[in-house]
């Protein structure tokens, strides 16, 4: 039974990895929306006249700047650190799944093929359990939209730059069918304070998923307990005749 994670470390508990994965996602979310709550505070401080097309370009440009710009920025910012409290979990289960059963193949997703896509391919054909968690509609297709506004983000802070044809496409088609949360127009990408909510929910529903059923499956493997534990199961006594 393995012992350590190649570095001559123990294995830390998993529950310890799955725990965290749990409470990271709280976190994020209560400071997302202490933070949402501050901005909307700020900007009802600030000197915001409407704007009738006589202003000057600076005036313009500051509106711009404290109603636009700067919630973009950090609603980008915590979708980004959603991403990764997701993909963190998705990378972990799948270690400790592996350590505890050396038949299935070691998780590493190759750099030049799309994430999502391997590691579901991953889930599904080597631990034997979706990715997604089953019986919610249409969550695979949000989990790809956070994945790809999330890179456009990361790379472009909105911008169409940062995306390939396929991505902005896909983005775009989104947009049509969710005009409320998101918007696409002339290159640029901004989200809603809802479209931030409703990925949290997506996203927590995701993680929750991952976790229970890699904590079912390891709780239930015997060299799990034992390493846990330390106990180990009785050895059967021969029968002498």
């Amino acid at each position: 039974m393995p012992r350590s994670d190649g570095f001559l470390r123990p294995i830390p508990p998993a529950n310890t990895y799955f725990t965290h994965a749990e409470t990271q996602w709280e976190a994020l979310y209560e400071g997302y929306e202490l933070t949402e709550s501050a901005s909307a505070e700020l900007l009802k401080q600030r000197h915001q006249p409407q704007w009738t097309g006589k202003q000057d370009i600076k005036e313009w440009l500051h509106l711009n700047l404290i109603n636009q710009m700067i919630p973009q920025a950090y609603r980008g910012a915590f979708l980004i650190a959603l991403w990764a409290t997701y993909e963190t979990t998705v990378r972990m289960v799948s270690k400790q799944l592996h350590w505890f059963d050396r038949s299935t193949a070691p998780y590493s997703p190759p750099r030049n093929k799309d994430w999502l896509s391997w590691t579901k391919a991953y889930y599904d054909n080597e631990l034997r359990f979706s990715l997604f968690p089953p019986g919610v509609h249409g969550i695979q297709n949000e989990v790809t939209a956070v994945h790809r506004i999330r890179h456009v983000f990361v790379h472009g802070n909105g911008l169409r730059e940062a995306a390939s044809g396929t991505q902005w496409g896909f983005l775009k088609k989104y947009a049509r069918k969710h005009r409320e949360i998101i918007r696409v127009d002339r290159g640029y990408l901004a989200v809603t304070p809802e479209f931030v909510r409703g990925s949290f929910k997506t996203m927590g529903l995701a993680i929750a998923h991952v976790t229970e059923t890699g904590r079912e499956r390891l709780t239930a493997n015997p060299d799990f307990i034992e390493h846990e534990t330390g106990w180990r199961p009785p050895k059967k006594q021969k029968i002498r005749r």
